[in-house]
């Protein structure tokens, strides 16, 4: 079983010393490497019945890997038609990054203080849901960058409500952060008007403070502090939420695709099968009978 992650693996390997050579962000590639040998070390601890719970997880890695891998090249492939990104592929980028986060934030388990506090995320998301679609039908730069915007207000929403507890948050926190910065320094730069997306994202910050229970003068603080550019302001906010939830869970937390397991339950299990590590022990206990989720929910321990 584990054989069969080596072809894609190579591909894997292949895509990132390209994406590197050409300059292009490579961590989620990096990122799948290191799970793919995460996911191969268990394969070849794990005893008969561990194994028989395996496929699922291997398929669903196998099937990532290569939808990455194809992104992996069509990013190379833009890289090496022009040294430098013009707006309009910066504008597609975003887009695409768009697309895929708003598409990601189902995988984020969420809390919420209470009903009305869930009920006032929906309205929010709602609304930035409704202003992605009008923005990225104007087919402009502007209009694709205004769409980020809502997009980074909706993970900032969702990291505020829980999802940075999850490990796939951050990854795709930084590569929104970083297309969505790239486009607007080029509108900036080639005289285009962000006036619009820095006020939309001020105003979505502040709503979210608000839900948190913050007051005018903390959020007015907070913007202050980042007066040229509100999305340093939303990476200020996001790290918060982040460095909240280490302080309240402590330093060492176990978590299974964000959420946390029973970790009596997992070191029993270890106990009773002593060829079981640790990640495949707690993903067994979040798996509810041994079931693996597909690659995109890997497991570790932070």
């Amino acid at each position: 079983m584990s054989a069969q992650l080596d072809g894609p693996r190579s591909e894997l390997a292949t895509v990132l010393a390209d994406l590197i050579r050409n300059g292009v962000p490579a961590a989620l590639v990096q990122s799948q490497l290191a799970a793919i040998s995460q996911l191969q070390q268990q394969i070849n601890v794990a005893d008969a019945s561990t194994l028989a719970a395996m496929p699922a997880a291997v398929a669903g890695m196998v099937a990532d890997v290569l939808a990455t891998a194809q992104q992996g090249g069509a990013a190379v492939s833009g890289a090496e038609a022009a040294e430098g990104a013009d707006i309009a592929s910066l504008a597609a980028t975003s887009r695409a990054t768009v697309n895929r986060t708003m598409q990601g934030m189902k995988d984020f388990d969420l809390t919420f203080a209470s009903a009305e506090d869930e009920a006032a995320y929906r309205r929010r998301e709602a609304e930035r849901l409704a202003l992605i679609e009008a923005e990225q039908k104007k087919g402009t730069p502007e209009g694709d960058l205004n769409a980020a915007g809502a997009a980074v207000g909706q993970m900032a929403d969702a990291a505020a409500h829980g999802a940075a507890a999850d490990p796939r948050f951050q990854q795709r926190w930084e590569a929104l952060m970083d297309s969505t910065e790239k486009l607007r320094a080029q509108i900036i730069r080639e005289g285009g008007d962000v006036s619009k997306f820095d006020a939309r994202l001020r105003e979505d910050l502040r709503q979210i403070m608000k839900s948190k229970g913050k007051t005018d003068a903390e959020i007015d603080a907070l913007l202050a502090a980042h007066p040229d550019n509100p999305m340093d302001a939303m990476k200020a906010f996001v790290a918060e939420q982040k460095g909240a939830l280490t302080e309240r869970d402590g330093t060492v937390r176990i978590s299974v695709c964000g959420r946390a397991v029973d970790h009596q339950a997992a070191m029993a299990l270890m106990k009773r099968s002593p060829k079981i590590t640790a990640n495949c022990a707690f993903a067994m206990v979040h798996s509810r009978g041994g079931i693996f989720h597909s690659f995109s929910d890997r497991f570790k321990i932070r």
